[in-house]
């Protein structure tokens, strides 16, 4: 007489999802189990949501392209020759949108001392967001907005701005927003008469200023009164 004792189904090693994922992503859960003609499935969530990819019948679940509403808690359940079936513990998978910018900062031109106003629009989950000047980051700058006040000449450059979710998936880096400064009209030498002219004389004045797309408007005794001449 031949006598044959099969196996409890035993689980050894429990399945162990990532941190995060993201959307796209292939997740691969694996469970080692022993005893005697074992099968397998999976669940999501609970007994009564079966998975049917064709993985989900064995030890290993392949799924392909995660999204968001793949986030949940997945368990497998190991049945044998004998009963009962052994469940394992619940591993939770969190799926999260990989950012994107959808509309990026716009360039300006802006004068000395104008506050810089950028903003970006991203989707994706747990957006966060740093923002840079020449491709450094900005300290603090870590909103969807950038407001900068007193703006310099200094500050004038290429702004951008990273977008992540702070887990595994890859930041999105927005196109630059380009921003010139203009700098402020200053008289750096007065204009100078001499003591006095004799009648038909020509009277020739000069003023030296620095600043950008410079105009000038001569006036005598008051700006009610702009001379015509074409030198004014």
């Amino acid at each position: 007489v031949t006598l044959t004792v099969n196996s409890l189904p035993q689980i050894t090693t429990q399945p162990q999802a990532d941190t995060d994922y993201c959307g796209g992503e292939t997740l691969t859960l694996n469970v080692v189990a022993t005893g005697t003609n074992l099968t397998y499935q999976w669940y999501f969530n609970s007994l009564t949501n079966p998975i049917s990819d064709p993985s989900a019948q064995t030890a290993t679940l392949i799924l392909t392209g995660l999204a968001t509403a793949n986030s949940g808690n997945y368990f497998v359940v190991v049945s044998g020759a004998c009963t009962p079936s052994v469940q394992s513990v619940p591993t939770t998978v969190v799926v999260l949108d990989a950012a994107q910018v959808v509309t990026d900062p716009i360039s300006q031109t802006i004068c000395e001392g104008d506050t810089l106003n950028l903003s970006v629009v991203a989707t994706g989950s747990s957006l966060q967001y740093q923002w840079k000047f020449n491709g450094n980051d900005i300290p603090g700058a870590t909103l969807a907005t950038l407001s900068i006040p007193n703006m310099t000449i200094a500050q004038a450059g290429a702004y951008t701005v990273s977008v992540g979710n702070g887990g595994n998936c890859p930041d999105d880096l927005s196109a630059a927003a380009n921003i010139v400064v203009n700098t402020l009209p200053q008289i750096t030498t007065q204009p100078q008469a001499d003591t006095d002219y004799c009648e038909g004389e020509p009277l020739t004045l000069n003023v030296v200023a620095t600043g950008t797309n410079l105009t000038y408007q001569w006036y005598f005794n008051s700006v009610a009164n702009p001379i015509s001449d074409p030198s004014a």
